[in-house]
């Protein structure tokens, strides 16, 4: 009787365990990328709750300016100046803000002026979107 196993079957039991190995360092990858881009959303949704908040609160109206691409922010000013500020995380980007422009704006009832359509991305994956709507609420679809 034979025992052990012969160095052909060792390697192809080993390539088949490479193939595999690759295949869910991919998945894995992946997953930590929707992870990460997941927790951005939430981030700048609550900010923009925040701020909504904020309009409501103090009756006054409020000016959202976004920056786009590295670095992405958003900083949020009243009449009276700069009053808060954040750095989108986990090295995700704002990549479109719709209508055009580089701000939103809050009335002093805490409704934005327009339905505005924030749109982030990570790496190389499909760009997903923050809705503001005009009646104040903020959604991921």
């Amino acid at each position: 009787m034979r025992r052990g196993f012969t160095l052909l079957e060792m390697l192809i039991v080993l390539a088949v365990m490479a193939i595999l190995g690759g295949l869910a360092v991919a998945n894995l990858n992946a997953y930590i990328q929707s992870s990460r881009l997941n927790q951005a959303l939430q981030e700048v949704a609550e900010a923009l709750r925040s701020v909504g908040n904020r309009a409501l609160t103090e009756s006054r109206g409020y000016t959202v300016t976004i920056t786009t691409g590295a670095n992405s922010r958003l900083e949020w000013a009243n009449s009276e100046g700069p009053v808060g500020s954040m750095v989108v995380p986990n090295a995700v980007q704002i990549v479109s803000l719709t209508p055009s422009g580089s701000t939103i704006q809050y009335a002093g009832r805490g409704f934005p002026l327009n339905q505005y359509r924030l749109g982030l991305q990570i790496g190389s994956r499909p760009a997903r979107e923050v809705v503001l709507l005009p009646t104040g609420k903020v959604v991921i679809p």
